[in-house]
């Protein structure tokens, strides 16, 4: 228990993962465990409706992390894996941590699903 504790504790306060990678909220509480980032709860529900296919979401205070799952968000985090799937996307897309729902869902939708915005959208 005491591990799990300071992995959350180390996750939650790594650089890399103190902002939603989708719209910039601040202190995120919520992961995708297969993209490797942090994200909001407004965010989170949108990336519960994408499906486990596309982003597995987890609570960061409430479920539990395996060591490879340590190891994924680590490595990734917010920045690297904004450095793929924004790659090509224009900064007036990319939603502000007040937006409303239609437009996280548009923009998130297009971000993962539709792959709008990386450089090589084959992948």
């Amino acid at each position: 228990a005491g591990h799990c504790r300071r992995a959350r504790r180390q996750l939650r306060t790594n650089p890399v993962h103190t902002i939603c990678a989708d719209c910039g909220a601040e202190n995120p509480e919520w992961l995708s465990a297969n993209l490797g980032f942090m994200m909001c709860i407004e965010c989170s529900g949108v990336h519960r409706s994408l499906g486990t296919h596309i982003s597995k979401v987890r609570s960061a205070t409430l479920d539990t992390f395996s060591p490879g799952l340590l190891a994924v968000l680590r490595s990734i985090g917010g920045v690297r894996s904004n450095e793929f799937w924004e790659a090509c996307m224009p900064s007036e897309a990319k939603p502000r941590p007040t937006a409303d729902r239609d437009t996280r869902q548009r923009f998130i939708m297009n971000k993962y699903k539709d792959k709008l915005f990386i450089a090589d959208p084959s992948m």
